[in-house]
């Protein structure tokens, strides 16, 4: 193979940067430094190019794997080999050079000293079946800022060979020198503004000197690197790389983004950390106990131990004896002296190995081998990653005899001088040092006498390469400034202030203060109020402001501003305010303190006990205005829709407050407290005990499952859904008449019983009851002025058989009449009535005899009919006025407000069944009327029923038919019914 070495004032030499990295090249000549960042990310095959004896190295790969190294500045003539692109009985190379310039245009690409067979098309070379290593030399004039290397499989073979990338030349342009673009801090405590001359390249912050592309004249970018940086970007849409340290940041006008803790990968490249193996984090650790293989995460790799085998008689233990570490390069802290693996042989020619593997390559290894005494000998052998052994450095004691026994450069072998000693004493002793980089450490223990041989292998450290953007972290203060800026606080416990514009903010780990609050609130809702309180102007843009902030895991504070921001806690106890207008906001998990402020806000507790504010939170709230004749102001709400908010509690015992305007609220898990606040709410307890106030306004309150509190404050009052254990208090105050809606609140195919307990019939309880009519719980009610039973099961019809639901009857069913004994019902038919039906015809609603309102007892439990269903009186009152014992009087005629009353269902379903003659039936316990046609009735039913009645009783066609279906009772009119109730 002919050595080719490249040309130009700047050599990219892979050693320096690796297969992923970066570093500053200095010209040979008067040229500045240059910035050259090297990428090689793995393909869908997890192949990807990696370093090998001095070259870029790629091999046996079936998709495309790529190399991409980028230049600080345009670069000119650039030149390199590919070596070893060639053809096989089962390999084919291709390999494509991509070259682009500042505005990422393809440049140029040049193939020389081809060799025969390789085959060139466009900038793309395939291999020939040369089978030599002799190079391609490739070359580019450029200018260009980027550099594209693809090796993929050729066209013949489904998986390439394998290739090398030299070294690569390039040199500055002339006039292209003075920057790199990137504006660079120290390792120190720095402050970078408009006038910082420390950039190694000349660059300056607000220098029109921006050269990268996309790029503006004065769009920064800066590395703060290590230390406490104070940075101001000044103009432009720069982009801000605080690094580690406690740094503040100003963005300055612009559209920013500023990162708390990373250095983005510029001009980091790569930095070490030290980490170790530690025996005494193995699984089963303990003294004496025997060793399994395991693997342990030592932070950026995993370490996986191996018994490679145990011969005879020999075996490996952990131990916690005093051990001699001296000389161990550590990470800062001291050597673990009780953390060690043992092994012991007890029989000559016994043998323990052992290996450690690296899930990537370490540098710089350090441990001690100790108590190599005896008849002991130990080797230590070091692989890099392609399994090629390298070179082990060893520090014997007294009593041992170092040996080069591999070939590779140093000694590999102890060899003890015999005698015993402890597992401290330095002379039967062995420090061992690898540079690196190394992926896999053998060590061998063997006995080559009669006398046996135990030694003790300390913990084990190493360097890791890491990606030096990464940065460590720091609480921070950064400012992103005017314009709609980007910011990340990343690690520690940062504040960030967003400044003027629709700024993007990720708060990261820790404890972080977060306000994205411009200069000048100002809300969507504009109103005008009477004096003495000052108007409220309106917003004239209200789309500058809207914010996104994620606070991420830790205790963050976080405010917002104006317009419609969206909100997101993250883990940890949170407090949030949203600020003015319609915001977005989630807690997640954690004790939240959430303050929705101005604005009709969507609010997530999330997970944990949160405390949640439709309003301004806690204290006077002069937005708070009722709807109707506010008491304060003399007015109604100017604007009751900049309040309307949606509150979920979530998981948690939560205390949620709404505040102003008509708010739907949830507490869902958990025992929650909540306060609609005025006006008229709407409120879901969920499950869990709740304790539950409407406040002001007609308010809807559904406790859910569990033991619910609840109270409805002043005005019209809604409670539904109720069960066993609930309490419920309408309250008195403002437009009072509350109800208490039992629809739906029966056990299934149970009921339940309203009891009284008030000469006002305002208080009392409702007594469950199940399928069996077992009693399984009551709740308590007081103040409630309007109970509305439950339509199921209904009202219950005497039989033959016993009690049967209406609803359940059909024609053919006998039922027990009061004048003719039992009789077979000839026609039975419904008519539902949805709520609009009912609001639009009110004449119709249905009236509610509460159980025990007809006298004795009658009826045995709340009733709801017609208001033209007749209803059977007899009593001294009736024979005296009407000379007669027994009449017939219309539900509504009969209406006296205590324990008759019509009611406004949200539906109803009136059920009529009919006899061949009128009849009187019980209805829970009372005596009440069957269907008798009429012409007011029949036009009360639908058309298909009229129909069928016809069919049945085709006389009812007529008016003699008609009249001929005589009534089973005198029936009362109006004014005659009016006297039965004392009007």
């Amino acid at each position: 193979m002919t050595t080719w070495t490249p040309t130009g004032n700047y050599i990219l030499d892979w050693d320096l940067t690796g297969a992923d990295g970066s570093a500053t090249l200095s010209s040979t000549g008067s040229g500045p430094d240059v910035l050259v960042s090297v990428a090689t990310p793995a393909n869908v095959d997890g192949d990807e190019f990696t370093v090998v004896g001095g070259q870029l190295f790629s091999k046996d790969v079936g998709n495309e794997t790529k190399g991409e190294i980028s230049f600080g500045h345009p670069v000119t003539d650039v030149n390199f080999q590919l070596v070893d692109v060639d053809q096989g009985w089962d390999w084919d190379d291709k390999v494509t050079i991509r070259a682009y310039d500042a505005q990422n245009n393809l440049v140029d690409v040049t193939f020389t000293d081809l060799q025969t067979g390789q085959v060139v098309t466009g900038n793309s070379i395939e291999g020939n079946d040369a089978l030599n290593d002799e190079g391609v030399t490739v070359s580019i004039a450029g200018p260009i800022v980027k550099l594209v290397i693809v090796h993929d499989n050729g066209s013949d073979e489904p998986l390439s060979g394998h290739i090398k990338v030299t070294d690569l030349g390039f040199n500055c342009p002339d006039g292209q020198g003075e920057g790199d673009g990137i504006v660079q801090g120290t390792a120190g405590d720095d402050v970078i503004d408009i006038y910082y001359t420390g950039d190694p390249h000349g660059d300056m912050v607000d220098n029109n000197d921006a050269i990268l592309p996309g790029e503006a004249p004065n769009d920064d970018i800066i590395l703060g690197f290590a230390g406490d940086d104070r940075i101001d970007a000044g103009e432009g849409d720069d982009e801000v790389y605080a690094g580690s340290g406690n740094d503040t940041v100003f963005g300055g006008t612009g559209d920013d983004e500023i990162h708390g803790d990373s250095n983005g990968g510029y001009g980091g490249g790569t930095t070490t950390v030290r980490e170790s193996l530690n025996w005494d984090e193995a699984p089963g650790f303990a003294h004496n106990a025997n060793a399994d293989g395991f693997t342990q995460n030592t932070g950026n790799v995993e370490v996986t131990f191996s018994i490679v085998q145990e011969t005879g008689k020999a075996a490996s233990k952990f131990e916690t004896d005093d051990q001699y570490v001296d000389g161990i390069e550590d990470d800062g802290q001291p050597v673990d002296q009780n953390s060690s693996l043992f092994s012991t042989l007890r029989g000559e020619g016994n043998e323990g190995d052992y290996t450690l593997d690296f899930s990537e390559a370490v540098s710089n290894v350090s441990f001690r081998v100790n108590d190599i005494d005896g008849d002991g000998v130990v080797r230590i052998s070091a692989f890099d990653e392609n399994g090629d052994p390298i070179e082990v450095e060893l520090d014997g004691g007294s009593r041992l005899t170092l040996l080069d026994t591999d070939g590779v450069p140093g000694a590999d072998t102890a060899d003890s001088k015999g005698g015993y000693k402890s597992d401290a004493d330095p002379r039967y002793s062995m420090l061992v040092t690898i540079p690196g980089p190394v992926s896999q450490i053998l060590i061998e223990h063997d006995q080559d006498g009669s006398n046996g041989s135990g030694i003790n292998i300390t913990d084990v450290y190493f360097d890791v390469m890491v990606d030096a953007g990464a940065g460590e972290p720091g609480n921070d203060v950064l400012h992103g400034g005017e314009g709609d800026d980007l910011i990340y606080g990343e690690g520690g416990n940062d504040t960030i202030i967003g400044g003027d514009g629709s700024d993007t903010v990720y708060g990261g780990d820790g404890d972080d203060v977060i306000d994205t609050s411009g200069s000048t609130p100002m809300s969507d809702y504009g109103a005008d109020l009477p004096d003495p309180w000052p108007d409220i102007p309106e917003d004239y843009d209200k789309f500058n402001d809207r914010d996104f902030v994620d606070g991420g895991a830790g205790n963050d504070t976080i405010s917002t501003g104006d317009d419609q921001d969206v909100i997101f806690g993250g883990d940890g106890d949170d407090t949030i305010d949203g600020g003015l207008d319609d915001d977005t906001i989630d807690g997640g998990d954690g004790n939240d303190v959430i303050i929705g402020g101005h604005g009709s806000d969507t609010i997530y507790g999330g997970a944990g006990n949160d405390e949640i504010w439709g309003g301004l939170g806690a204290g006077s709230d002069p937005l708070n205005i009722q709807d109707k004749d506010d008491p304060v102001y003399g007015i109604d709400d100017p604007r009751p829709d900049n309040g309307i908010d949606i509150i979920h509690g979530g998981d948690g015992d939560d205390v949620i407050y709404g505040q102003d305007d008509a708010d739907i609220l949830y507490g869902d898990d958990g025992n929650d407290f909540i306060d609609g606040g005025i006006d008229n709410d709407e409120i879901y307890g969920g499950k869990g005990d709740d304790i539950l106030y409407g406040g002001q306004g007609d308010d809807l309150i559904d406790g859910g499952e569990g033991a619910d509190r609840a109270f409805g404050g002043d005005d019209q009052d809604t409670f539904v859904n109720v069960g066993p254990g609930d309490y419920v208090d309408g309250n008195e105050g403002g437009v009072d008449y509350d109800t208490l809606d039992l629809r739906g609140s029966a056990p299934t195919d149970g009921g339940l019983r309203v009891t009284y307990t008030s000469p006002d019939n305002e208080d009392g309880f409702v007594t469950f009851f199940d399928k069996d009519d077992n009693e399984v719980g009551t709740m308590d009610f007081y103040n409630i002025e309007n109970v509305v039973p439950c339509f199921t099961p209904g009202t219950r019809i005497a039989t033959p058989k016993g009690e049967k639901l209406v609803e359940e009857l059909k024609a053919g069913d006998r039922v027990i009449t009061r004048d003719n004994g039992i009789q077979e019902i000839r026609w039975i038919g419904a008519k539902p009535m949805d709520w609009k039906a009912v609001a639009t015809n009110p004449h119709l609603n249905p009236v509610l005899i509460r159980a025990g309102a007809l006298g004795n007892g009658l009826p045995e439990r709340d009733m709801l009919v017609s208001p033209n269903h007749r209803i059977l009186v007899a009593n001294d009152r009736t024979a005296l006025y009407f000379d007669e014992r027994e009449v017939l009087a219309a539900a509504k005629h009969l209406v006296d407000n205590r324990g008759i009353e019509v009611v406004e269902p949200a539906g109803v379903t009136y059920i009529h069944f009919m006899f061949d003659h009128h009849e009187v039936v019980l209805s829970d316990g009372a005596w009440t009327e069957s269907f008798q046609p009429g012409d007011h009735s029949l036009k009360g039913i639908g058309n298909a029923q009229r129909q069928e009645l016809f069919e049945l009783f085709p006389e009812l066609e007529t008016r003699e038919g008609i009249e001929d279906y005589a009534a089973a009772r005198r029936i009362l009119k109006k004014h005659e019914a009016r006297m039965l109730v004392g009007e």
